[in-house]
């Protein structure tokens, strides 16, 4: 997951959102859409690389079973954490736009 998009997208609907009006810049509006459907798409892949690991561990030796999970544990809360973190945000922005206004 890459932190540095979430942290732009942040930045990005803070912008906006302190705007007076929320429809004054589309083109930063479409980019805070991209960036939103970029960001949701890397949480499909980590959450489909998971599945993977955990599959591909069923078939090694019990070491490497154990390995396996305690890794695909430890990006799970990490995983876990940010996508938290990615909703609250999106809903912090999301109630930003209703109050002022926006179709959202």
């Amino acid at each position: 997951m890459n932190e540095e998009l979430m942290h732009e997208l942040e930045e990005l609907q803070d912008k906006h959102s302190t705007r007076p009006d929320v429809f004054d810049d589309v083109e930063e509006e479409h980019n805070i859409d991209i960036l939103t459907a970029e960001i949701s798409q890397m949480f499909s892949r980590a959450k489909q690389g998971l599945l993977v690991i955990n599959r591909q561990a069923k078939n090694g030796s019990d070491q490497e079973k154990k390995v396996a999970k305690n890794v695909v544990s430890s990006l799970a809360i990490t995983l876990q954490d940010l996508s938290v973190d990615f909703r609250k945000a999106q809903s912090s922005f999301l109630k930003s736009k209703r109050n002022k206004g926006g179709e959202f």
